[in-house]
């Protein structure tokens, strides 16, 4: 996912076929696509003094060893998503240089670090109802209270494998590039039913409909 790569590569949003600049509102929760991001799935054990360490020392925070919390620093985001296992989510650019520094931190640790960034994307849902529009197709409680800012969950929206992080402003959702249009559409879906049609905004001077 970094800018350094040949000019020839062009990297493209899963999104790429959708009117650009598009967004979806639902009782004033926006949804939008938060594209080529970095993403890094580390996996190691926790146990270990020397594998924690290093990996926080190459990240800039440390491992979250409470299930389904994040810890953040700058740009970085370190989700756990099982004892041994955990995803970091950060720029673009940054991908690879830190997935190196990774790999050079735990050289010495039984470990394994693998980008992901090409395979996945977020979407973000900003606003109070951002719980309410998901809770359409998740099984997961998502109310503030329970589901709070500084945690996680891996789940299902419809029927998208997906990760959710918990924002001051909303939700993030995590899911595999394959998946990103259906979800967008299913997405879609539910704001047409509920605003019969009203809930596409234009974020550019772009009046383009599907």
């Amino acid at each position: 996912m970094s800018s350094s790569l040949p000019n020839r590569i062009r990297l493209e949003s899963p999104l790429i076929g959708y009117p650009c600049g598009v967004r979806l509102a639902y009782h004033g929760t926006v949804v939008s696509e938060r594209a080529l991001l970095g993403h890094i799935n580390v996996r190691g054990d926790p146990a270990e003094p020397s594998f924690a360490r290093s990996a926080a020392l190459a990240i800039g925070v440390d491992l979250p060893s409470i299930p389904n919390t994040v810890h953040a620093a700058g740009d970085r985001a370190v989700c756990w998503l099982c004892p041994n296992e955990w995803l970091i989510i950060c720029t673009g650019d940054d991908e690879h240089r830190l997935a190196q520094d990774l790999r050079e931190n735990l050289r010495s640790c039984f470990s394994s670090v693998v980008e992901l960034g090409g395979g996945q994307t977020v979407l973000r849902l900003e606003g109070s109802e951002a719980g309410e529009l998901l809770a359409r197709g998740c099984p997961l409680d998502l109310h503030p209270p329970v589901f709070s800012p500084g945690h996680c969950a891996q789940t299902h929206v419809a029927k998208a494998s997906a990760l959710l992080l918990a924002l001051q402003s909303g939700i993030d959702v995590v899911v595999q590039r394959s998946f990103a249009d259906y979800l967008w559409l299913w997405l879609e879906s539910i704001v047409r039913h509920e605003r019969s049609g009203a809930g596409l905004l234009a974020a550019s001077t772009s009046s383009a409909d599907r």
